[in-house]
């Protein structure tokens, strides 16, 4: 999205269904899995629509400290945009550098989900399907909390020669992707 003062917002949220309270950890390696390479978020972005990446973004980020906050690392095709810290608790770090700031730490999930009504979409009984629903819905999301990524850069770092920019998000472990599901009940 574009931010007021003109330059580009990219956001990506990963590690869903953090509960409160629980310290936000971005994967410095494979979660669950003993002596893995480290993991990279992307922003793939295409710049001249033809649905290949010509920007590059990379967040990477170092094992926790003792109070849990890890180094971040962005780099724009190979080049480091900027170092900086992960917010912890209630405390927000915003780390600068020139015209590029970002932030890495837990928030709140936006996304609204009826997990029940979904996974119970073919029932005959009523309530139970979210499908023609016209009462309440439980939003399994509430009171659930994300690891956000924002990356507040110039357009002119995401842009070709047209306005139009293609985004989308990746994770990898060397040059191997390990996303497991990039759209909600879509697997």
């Amino acid at each position: 999205f574009r931010a007021r003062n003109g330059n580009t917002v990219l956001v990506q949220n990963v590690n869903g269904l953090t509960a409160p309270g629980k310290r936000p950890v971005f994967a410095s390696g494979v979660p669950s899995v003993a002596r893995t390479s480290a993991v990279t978020y992307w922003f793939r972005v295409d710049s001249n629509g033809d649905a290949a990446a010509d920007v590059n973004l990379g967040v990477s980020f170092s094992k926790p400290n003792a109070r849990g906050v890890q180094t971040i690392t962005a780099t724009r095709n190979g080049e480091r945009l900027l170092t900086g810290k992960t917010s912890r608790g209630k405390s927000v770090t915003i780390n600068r550098s020139g015209m590029v700031r970002a932030y890495a730490g837990l928030r709140d999930d936006p996304f609204f989900f009826d997990l029940d009504g979904f996974v119970n979409i073919l029932s005959s009984e009523s309530g139970k399907s979210f499908l023609g629903c016209t009462g309440t819905r439980t939003d399994f999301f509430a009171k659930k909390n994300v690891s956000a990524i924002a990356l507040e850069l110039p357009a002119s770092m995401l842009r070709g020669s047209s306005s139009q920019i293609g985004v989308w998000a990746a994770t990898t472990v060397g040059r191997k992707q390990v996303d497991r599901m990039g759209r909600p009940a879509i697997n």
